[in-house]
C-alpha cells in the first residue's frame, strides 16, 4: 500500500530546525482540519497531497483563507506519476 513509509517524524527530520514553526496535522485532507483550521490566516501553504480529491480540496480550503501575495506551494505539479495533483491545480 502507498504512503504507508512516511510520518510526521520524518517529515519534521526532512524540515529540519524550522520545524518548530510548522503545525503538522496527520490524516486525510480535509477530513483532518477542524474548526481552530477555519479560523486561521495562512501566508504560506505547502500542498503535498499527489491525489486529484486532497489536492483540490487544500486548494479551495487554504486560498481564501491567504492574503493578497500569499504563497502556495504546490508538490509534483509537473509529476509524470501523479496526475491528479496537476489537474487539481489546473482545474
Amino acid at each position: 500500500m502507498k504512503f504507508q513509509d512516511t510520518s510526521i517524524d520524518l517529515v519534521k527530520k526532512v524540515i529540519g530546525d524550522s520545524a518548530s514553526s510548522c503545525d503538522f496535522i496527520a490524516g486525510y485532507f480535509p477530513d483532518s482540519i477542524t474548526d481552530y483550521h477555519r479560523t486561521k490566516k495562512y501566508a504560506i501553504v505547502s500542498l503535498d497531497c499527489d491525489l486529484y480529491e486532497p489536492m483540490k480540496a487544500g486548494l479551495e480550503f487554504f486560498y481564501p483563507l491567504m492574503p493578497i501575495g500569499g504563497l502556495f506551494l504546490l508538490h509534483d505539479y509537473s509529476s509524470l506519476y501523479w496526475a491528479g495533483a496537476k489537474k487539481a491545480i489546473d482545474d
